[in-house]
Formats: C-alpha cells, sequence, structure tokens
C-alpha cells in the first residue's frame, strides 16, 4: 500500500496542534474499526517549524516570523533539507502528516509565505491536503 502524505496547513494564529491531534484521534479511531489484516501504523505528526526551525537549527519561531523575507526564505530552505533527509530516511514507509504555516502574518510586513512550494510538491508529494482557515484581523 502506498504512503499518505497529509499537507495541514494554516496561518499564523491558527491552532494547527488542535487541529493535528484531533486528525490524528479520529484515524486512531478508525483504524481499531478495521479487521486486523487491515490495520496501519499511526502516521508519523511533523511539526515543521516546531520540529525542524526551532528544534534542529535552533532559530526561536518569533525569531523566525519577524526575520526579512529573503532570511525567512534561506531558513525554510535550510530546514526543509533536514526534513527531506529525514522523510527518505527515518519516515520513508511511514504516513506522514506534516503541519506548517501556509502563510504567516506579522505587524512588521502583513501577509507572506516562507514556502518553497516547488520543493514542498517534488520531496513531499502530498496525497491530501488540508487548508485551516481562521480570521486574521487587527484591531
Amino acid at each position: 500500500m502506498p504512503v499518505k502524505r497529509v499537507l495541514l496547513l494554516g496561518t499564523t494564529g491558527v491552532d494547527k496542534e488542535t487541529a493535528t491531534s484531533a486528525l490524528l484521534k479520529h484515524l486512531i479511531d478508525e483504524n481499531m474499526h478495521l479487521p486486523e489484516e487491515n490495520k496501519v501504523k499511526a502516521p508519523r505528526i511533523v511539526d515543521f517549524e516546531h520540529e525542524y526551525i526551532v528544534g534542529k537549527l535552533r532559530i526561536p519561531m518569533r525569531r523566525f516570523l519577524d526575520k526579512q523575507e529573503d532570511d525567512q526564505r534561506l531558513n525554510w530552505n535550510e530546514a526543509w533539507d533536514l526534513f527531506v533527509a529525514d522523510l527518505n530516511s527515518d519516515f520513508a514507509d511511514q504516513d506522514v502528516i506534516l503541519s506548517l504555516h501556509g502563510v504567516v502574518a506579522r505587524w512588521l510586513y502583513g501577509f507572506r509565505s516562507p514556502i518553497n512550494r516547488h520543493k514542498l510538491c517534488e520531496h513531499f508529494r502530498p496525497t491530501t491536503i488540508i487548508h485551516l482557515i481562521d480570521d486574521v484581523y487587527y484591531s
């Protein structure tokens, strides 16, 4: 059975962690009702910014979000390369739910996306895309 690659996108301020946990719980509950031969291993959840930008590159999230766009994209690409290495080795035969910010919103510059969508599509090849939408406004 081919692996599934779920891309879960959210903007700054959307609670991706709660959404990811609810999705995982749903998948586990559904799996419990399957015959033994059809059961699948729980997917690997990857919080991209937390695990790779904050964790592996050691850049605090607020600092990453406030960086100039060129620096932000450079850091995103560095983190992505680390993720792809893990994806091709540690997660190669495992379903993966990848959670990341599709768009970031900051007072300093408004809205933008650090994602390199060409790399994302080429390396991750999502089978499902979930985009969490929330009102983003400033009072």
